[in-house]
């Protein structure tokens, strides 16, 4: 095990971020809209890369997505692959 001096083992954090990333990999995000028909439904990690990517790269599109998800009702959910059942939230 290395350590950098701060009392922590930089392997450990290693775990722990490949960890946290199985972990995402696991939970999925669902964009319904209001009939339950799902639009989008992918890995919770995916997810996350692609609304950090679009927000940096077309910040104005992103808001036009968000403003019409508003608008439509569309609903977001996120499945913790536990078994059990989604949290939803109305966008």
């Amino acid at each position: 095990m290395r350590n950098d001096g701060r009392g922590f083992s930089v392997d450990a954090l290693i775990d722990k971020a490949q960890y946290l990333v199985r972990q995402g990999n696991a939970r999925r995000l669902r964009v319904r809209h209001p009939d339950g028909r799902a639009l989008i439904d992918l890995p919770l990690t995916v997810s996350a890369v692609v609304a950090v990517a679009l927000t940096l790269l077309l910040p104005m599109l992103t808001a036009i997505a968000a403003l019409a998800a508003l608008v439509a009702r569309w609903r977001v959910e996120i499945d913790q692959g536990s078994g059990s059942p989604p949290r939803a939230k109305s966008v």
